[in-house]
């Protein structure tokens, strides 16, 4: 049985491949979170200002809409790092790939977790014009556990659903539906590690939060660089058991 790689091990791969390539992915980095600051900000203003129900409810389901097309973006993310991890040409329009490759399932995929994120996350935006509303505080304790526990809940399905886009490269041919679950069958029993990876970069970012975010930058390039090589060890893995159990078999 193939064992995966340590830690320490998927971070070595990561920079080893990012070698040379740092300007190129800070640069998508920088170009993507300013595309995505230009349009939530856009599709925002629609309601800035409001506190009515109806322009709030107008807002949610505008942020859920604008996120879920925003997926094309994700996808091309995902497959500039893939590039990056198994050592093919890395370029700043590897960003505008999911435009190419499969756009409607990029959506799709995104709309989903969107759709899954934003019922986990309800409780929040209930608590939210609650106290807008003047609601007094104290009642509402209730409603900021509830909001802890959804946003627990939330980070698990991020931890689930981590590998759909890298496997939407892989697998460009499958549906939406073969996708996610491969993608949440990768998963089991790989939870945890993928929670300690996440954890690992912790003590960085607050180092990076404290010496002006700049080194952010590079630590964003760092963590998806590890994170594609977390699915090329997983995926690597699947496929030495898939042969042992042929082997077996013969």
């Amino acid at each position: 049985m193939s064992e995966l790689k340590t830690i320490s091990q998927l971070k070595a791969i990561a920079k080893e491949r990012s070698l040379g390539k740092y300007g190129t992915l800070i640069g998508a980095a920088i170009i993507l979170g300013f595309i995505r600051f230009l349009v939530i900000s856009i599709t925002s203003s629609f309601t800035a200002g409001s506190r009515s129900p109806i322009a709030i409810v107008l807002g949610w389901l505008i942020a859920i809409i604008v996120n879920t097309l925003l997926g094309v973006f994700v996808s091309g993310e995902a497959y500039m790092y893939m590039n990056l991890i198994y050592s093919q040409t890395v370029s700043i329009s590897d960003i505008f790939f999911g435009f190419k490759q499969q756009p409607q399932k990029a959506v799709a995929l995104q709309g989903i977790f969107e759709i899954i994120a934003n019922v986990l996350t309800l409780p929040y935006f209930v608590l939210l014009y609650g106290l807008q509303a003047g609601i007094d505080f104290s009642t509402s304790i209730p409603f900021l556990i509830l909001t802890l526990v959804s946003y627990l809940l939330l980070f698990y399905a991020k931890i689930v659903f981590s590998q759909i886009f890298f496997l939407l490269h892989d697998f460009p041919d499958w549906s939406v539906r073969q996708i996610l679950t491969t993608g949440i069958h990768l998963m089991k029993g790989k939870k945890l590690k993928y929670l300690g990876l996440i954890l690992s970069f912790i003590p960085m970012i607050l180092l990076g939060c404290i010496t002006l975010f700049i080194p952010l930058l590079w630590i964003n390039v760092y963590m998806l660089a590890t994170y594609a090589a977390f699915y090329q060890d997983i995926m690597s893995g699947a496929a030495a058991q898939k042969e042992e159990g042929e082997n077996g078999l013969n």
